[in-house]
């Protein structure tokens, strides 16, 4: 199995595991905090790991290479599939958290986000309508799209920035 792709699943299997356990974890412990902003949080979280997983990987895929010849595109490269792999997994672990640990969590997310709505005087069209919009985004679909679109597009951009640092030394020089 290619380097790369052996990153990526290590750093999908490290992120799936904190979206998923940690977010379990944090609910059940019964803060005084909304499942909204739990979720939030352990989302802002993955994306640290995201980060530093693409910044190992490409400092990996640097080190390891013949002639010291990582140059820009090469590590946006290797950023990039690790990126898309993360995304897969996430993807996928999603569907089995929403079908199988957790098949209430929509339900759940609506239900907070009404009784936030009544709790801020929303009328009742105003309330049907925002309940509609949560239905919407907490969706299984809808989940694994946003985790597709997310760690890919954000790993995109994460890869793109490192890589301006990260390239070896030879093609720094090169460039200049």
């Amino acid at each position: 199995m290619n380097d790369t792709l052996k990153k990526g699943l290590f750093v999908g299997t490290i992120q799936s595991i904190w979206l998923f356990g940690g977010f379990s974890i944090l609910r059940s412990a019964s803060l005084d905090i909304p499942q909204s902003t739990l979720r939030a949080l352990t989302g802002v979280f993955s994306l640290v790991i995201l980060f530093v997983g693409i910044l190992y990987g490409i400092k990996r895929t640097r080190d390891n290479s013949k002639d010291n010849d990582l140059t820009y595109w090469k590590a946006v490269k290797t950023g990039v599939t690790i990126s898309l792999v993360v995304a897969c997994m996430v993807s996928s672990f999603s569907v089995f958290y929403l079908t199988l640990i957790n098949p209430g969590f929509a339900a759940d997310m609506v239900k907070e986000a009404e009784q936030s709505l009544k709790q801020s005087g929303a009328t009742p069209e105003e309330i049907a309508q925002q309940l509609d919009k949560v239905r919407s985004e907490f969706s299984s679909r809808s989940q694994v799209i946003t985790g597709l679109v997310l760690q890919s597009t954000m790993g995109t951009l994460f890869s793109l920035i490192l890589s301006i640092f990260l390239r070896s030394k030879k093609q720094k020089n090169q460039s200049s």
